[in-house]
């Protein structure tokens, strides 16, 4: 077996995804496949940042090590750097790390891999990077300008999600359904709520103030910031912006969706509970 890559330097955040029943395997861990899947999406946006113009396929997964399984319910994070780039190619690590749901805010690496992409034209044929790597291997990463408003969340910082489309996701006029950019603002919205306190089970309960500013296309690098708006005895109120990347305007952001979630904390019978543990009372000595 090869020496176990060593992690990026100055990894760049590519996605960050929470994964479903719908992905395990009979052991009930998520299946390799599903996070080669995401690596190989992680991979291309870095990739793609070089030259928004190409088009690039995968010609190669090398040195991929499955450190740790990852199970329903972690915070999957794929964080990228750039480790060579040819006349035509560009090879990629990613390194996919997990913060569990029992212990929130600690990272463990549980894969790495190197990935490459080779820009092809029209004819499906190689064609060269056209701003030559010296240049890219020199260049500074591309500004990311503050949005011009931010109605729910505050100051940026990471994003708890992070992901890219596909095909599959879209309605009859080629845009992304809106009903998907729901169903991943609801799961990123679960994320600081189950921090407050991992052992409580969270129930989505209302959304409020949605807005949907623009469309969202396949290939649209789509964040979602979140924060805790409000902390009840039971409930817990999320807020969530939507932002997007087009992939013709790499390190451009532009607010799309905008929403509010609650959700309750509820016990085995289903009944609400407190989000909080109830001290013990002092026990006189």
């Amino acid at each position: 077996m090869e020496e176990t890559l060593e992690p990026c330097r100055n990894p760049e955040l590519a996605l960050r995804v929470t994964l479903l029943p719908r992905d395990t395997n009979p052991t009930g861990s998520i299946f390799g496949g599903v996070i080669l899947s995401y690596v190989d999406l992680a991979g291309v946006v870095p990739a793609k940042r070089l030259e928004p113009a190409l088009r690039f396929v995968t010609v190669a997964m090398d040195r991929i090590q499955f450190h740790a399984p990852v199970f329903v319910g972690d915070v999957v994070s794929f964080y990228t750097c750039v480790r060579r780039i040819g006349r035509t190619s560009v090879t990629v690590q990613v390194d996919v790390v997990v913060e569990r749901r029992d212990r929130p805010g600690v990272e463990e690496r549980v894969t790495d891999a190197l990935v490459t992409y080779v820009a092809i034209g029209e004819d499906g044929r190689p064609v060269p990077i056209r701003r030559g790597g010296e240049e890219l291997r020199k260049a500074p990463p591309p500004p990311r300008p503050e949005p011009r408003e931010r109605p729910l969340v505050g100051e940026r910082r990471d994003p708890a999600l992070r992901v890219t489309l596909l095909p599959r996701d879209t309605n009859a006029a080629g845009a992304i359904f809106g009903g998907v950019i729901l169903s991943h603002l609801d799961l990123a919205a679960a994320i600081p709520a189950a921090r407050i306190n991992p052992a409580r089970r969270y129930v989505t309960v209302a959304m409020d103030r949605i807005q949907f500013h623009a469309p969202v296309f396949v290939g649209d690098l789509v964040s979602f910031y979140t924060q805790v708006l409000r902390i009840g005895r039971t409930s817990i109120t999320v807020g969530v912006d939507v932002f997007v990347e087009r992939r013709d305007r790499p390190g451009v952001e532009e607010c799309v969706t905008e929403a509010v979630v609650t959700y309750v904390a509820i016990g085995r019978d289903g009944r609400p509970v407190p989000i909080r543990d109830v001290e013990p009372p002092a026990v006189e000595s």
